[in-house]
């Protein structure tokens, strides 16, 4: 969607205002906008990045996505992943099917985030939503029946918006967070990782995701539209994004011979960091925290975006049920009905998806941890719990509805 105009008129009030245009952002303003709130969506950032991390979008997402009609046209720019197989040198431990799972979407969906973004912003624009970008949040402060805010514009000036709630969906170093001053604690040392996406001289006709395990550490292996490979690998003490025959040495060294596929081109490379770490409440106030702004983790098992996506929509079902859109009023005024006459409701945000996100921590931080393992005979012990998972009936699925995130219930929304 186009960005804001310079002829238009940045608002003074809003139901909502959503700091940060990610998947977490847009698909909370796009909710929002189809509950009918006044949402007001800023984003410093100009345009889509196209380095992003996310490339899997899980089945329980999907669902959620449904809600917003976004999830038809994300699955046509994806491919349908079977699942995860995890694998050592010697070949493959475990399979882990989606197939079968009790969701309309048993699939993984393989696609990058920046087409997950273009879909939720043209399901942004298509709800009569906006993003204001060039737009940095510069001071909030909390009142009685409202958030007094100042943001600054692109060109300079600064505006005051007062909105009914502020929603923080801008990422690890949340301003959002910061203003409204919530402790984000966590790991200190952060892991360090070697993410490229590439082209092969050849790719496996079963679109899955492959997690490796080696003595010289883990290598994740996933398809996407294209013909393009996405390599992750744990790399410690990364200086730099890699090149073709870096990438490739990771990928000789780390994989069975089934697995060793010939890179033939880096369309993209770069190095991340990640730690691990959760905010102490996700709502204090008329303020709320989702996705990145709210808790960070490793990468493994492809939960962070999704959770996102979840805090969202979640968030929106319980905002719109205090908001009461058919009549909004004047924001901020305390006599105005739309003001929440059970604060409860909006209590049940913070209630509801902080465990969940505690879980999720606890979940990623065990995958990392059995993913990392360098011991010789923890090695083998590990593999060899997981080649005797295979056999045991109703195992591999239950693992795979635990990574579907199908475990996760759905959110609420009020009734139409």
């Amino acid at each position: 969607m186009t960005a804001a105009t310079s002829q238009a008129t940045f608002p003074a009030t809003t139901d909502v205002l959503v700091v940060g245009a990610g998947p977490t952002g847009l698909a909370l303003a796009t909710s929002l906008c189809r509950l009918g709130a006044d949402v007001t969506l800023v984003d410093l950032g100009t345009e889509i990045r196209t380095d992003s991390r996310a490339a899997g979008v899980q089945p329980r997402t999907l669902q959620d996505l449904d809600r917003l009609d976004a999830a038809g046209p994300l699955i046509a720019k994806g491919l349908k992943g079977t699942g995860f197989r995890v694998a050592n040198r010697d070949g493959t431990l475990l399979e882990l099917p989606y197939a079968g799972l009790d969701t309309p979407y048993p699939f993984l969906l393989l696609v990058p985030q920046s087409e997950t973004e273009q879909v939720l912003r043209d399901a942004l624009t298509a709800a009569g939503g906006r993003i204001w970008s060039g737009y940095r949040l510069l001071e909030l402060h909390q009142e009685f029946d409202a958030v007094a805010t100042l943001v600054a514009g692109p060109d300079g000036l600064v505006h005051s918006v007062r909105a009914r709630y502020v929603a923080g969906c801008d990422g690890l170093h949340s301003g959002v967070r910061g203003q409204a001053g919530i402790e984000f604690a966590g790991q200190r040392r952060p892991q360090e990782y070697a993410l490229a996406d590439v082209r092969m001289t050849e790719t496996s006709p079963t679109p899955r995701v492959t997690f490796t395990f080696s003595p010289d550490g883990m290598l994740l292996q996933s398809p996407l539209p294209d013909g393009i490979v996405r390599v992750v690998a744990s790399v410690p003490d990364a200086t730099g994004a890699l090149d073709r025959a870096g990438v490739q040495d990771l990928i000789d060294r780390r994989c069975g011979p089934g697995d060793r596929a010939t890179v033939a081109e880096i369309v993209r490379s770069t190095p991340y960091t990640v730690t691990s770490r959760l905010a102490a409440t996700f709502a204090k106030g008329r303020v709320f925290l989702a996705g990145d702004a709210a808790h960070v983790h490793s990468p493994a098992g492809g939960q962070g975006m999704n959770t996102g996506i979840q805090d969202a929509v979640h968030l929106a079902g319980l905002l719109a049920q205090v908001l009461r859109p058919d009549d909004p009023g004047d924001p901020g005024d305390p006599a105005d009905p739309a003001d929440p006459a059970d604060p409860s409701i909006l209590a049940r945000y913070d209630a509801e998806r902080r465990p969940n996100a505690a879980a999720l921590l606890a979940f990623t931080g065990q995958l990392t941890a059995v993913a990392e393992l360098s011991d010789p005979e923890q090695m083998r012990l590990r593999d060899q719990v997981l080649a005797r998972s295979r056999d045991v009936p109703g195992l591999p699925q239950f693992f795979a509805r635990r990574l579907a995130q199908l475990d996760v219930p759905a959110a609420g929304w009020p009734a139409s």
